[in-house]
């Protein structure tokens, strides 16, 4: 059967931590459609009847507040009938993306019945069969991916730093593997030759998932002594974690009012979780983003700021190690042992100094980061199979 046009089908798992895997998701599609392909994203559960929209983001959870579901079709896996239109749905596409390796291997899913069979998507797929690693430890997250090893043709991480996971996985025992890593899919569209040209709040954001390892503490810790506001987004354990100590009531407005906490007494504000458009304009009004990650580990979220004008703040410590993207000059840097004066100096820093980061960071993220080069960039390792 010959294709009128390109298509790549792209199969997602429903999984309870999303966060950047959603957005690579819509980011990606977006990559493809903007080449002239056509890419179809699905997510895969036992039944096939996972509530979701081909057109809009819809919510997991009350309002967003636990992330939101990209456009997708549903995909069942369980059963004869299922088994039999995923393999005629193939005859529709060149390729297949898995968006991310596996269902987690949770204690539910592994009592689930029928719930094993996800391993059919890929013994039955006839088309050359491309993974993305979202983390560095696939043998702890997905330790089940090993049974279909040999099923596989090239797995790429979804940033650098994963790499070493990717390899470790395509070096086991059995078929070769090629492998190769990635920059993370943005859409620069908005940013065709440089950032919103706007009058910017005098505040910052602090976006990263809230994983105990990316150090939100550090921040409520220093109370109201940080010269701006700090608005907070996103979610996840740690917040569940820190939202009940003290720091957290001494530093963060306490009554939940229209999407953020808002009292008299204190600064700064919490937005949970907030769609990806309303992320951007965040970006767009905030003088900088502050990332206080103290591993050799970088993510999207260390670059897309600087698309927006917003000035990177970070660590030291997570530009160590060899898979750093985040060059002097682009970024501001903030020593671990007085967060307070660090981020009080860029505050204080004048305007044509905070101007040259950003424009040496919107340069370089523009080049790397485009969705259609990431998109090309995938169709020309899955046509080079043989």
């Amino acid at each position: 059967m010959k294709l009128e046009k390109k298509r790549v089908l792209l199969i997602n798992w429903v999984l309870l931590d999303v966060g950047g895997i959603t957005t690579w998701s819509h980011q990606i599609v977006k990559g493809f459609e903007k080449i002239g392909w056509q890419a179809d994203h699905y997510y895969a559960t036992r039944t096939g009847r996972f509530k979701c929209s081909e057109t809009d983001f819809t919510p997991i959870g009350d309002k967003f507040k636990r992330g939101e579901k990209v456009p997708s079709k549903s995909l069942g896996f369980k059963g004869a009938w299922n088994k039999e239109y995923y393999v005629q749905l193939l005859e529709n596409y060149d390729y297949v993306i898995f968006v991310h390796p596996s269902p987690h291997p949770t204690k539910g899913n592994l009592a689930a019945e029928g719930m094993s069979e996800w391993k059919d998507l890929y013994t039955l797929c006839n088309k050359p069969k491309v993974v993305i690693f979202h983390d560095k430890k696939w043998h702890k997250t997905n330790e089940w991916f090993i049974e279909v090893h040999d099923y596989i043709d090239v797995i790429l991480a979804a940033q650098h730093n994963f790499i070493e996971s990717v390899e470790s996985y395509a070096n086991l025992p059995g078929k070769k593997i090629l492998t190769d890593w990635l920059y993370f899919p943005i859409d620069t569209d908005n940013c065709a030759t440089n950032y919103p040209d706007i009058q910017r709040e005098q505040r910052l954001c602090m976006c990263p998932q809230w994983i105990k390892w990316k150090n939100h503490m550090m921040i409520l810790e220093t109370g109201n002594d940080i010269k701006v506001p700090i608005h907070f987004y996103n979610g996840g354990m740690e917040y569940h974690k820190l939202v009940w100590t003290s720091d957290w009531n001494s530093s963060i407005r306490v009554d939940w009012v229209e999407d953020c906490y808002v009292t008299k007494e204190n600064k700064h504000e919490y937005h949970g979780f907030q769609s990806y458009d309303v992320i951007k304009s965040v970006y767009k009004k905030s003088l900088g983003s502050i990332d206080m990650t103290t591993r050799t580990y970088q993510n999207y979220t260390h670059h897309e700021c600087s698309l927006y004008g917003c000035v990177l703040l970070c660590t030291e410590e997570c530009r160590q190690g060899p898979y750093n993207h985040i060059f002097d000059g682009e970024y501001w840097p903030i020593d671990v042992a007085d967060v307070t004066k660090s981020i009080n100096d860029f505050i204080d820093l004048p305007e044509k100094d905070k101007e040259g980061i950003r424009q040496k960071a919107f340069v370089r993220t523009k080049e790397n980061f485009e969705c259609a080069k990431i998109a090309e960039r995938i169709n020309s390792i899955a046509e080079s199979l043989p």
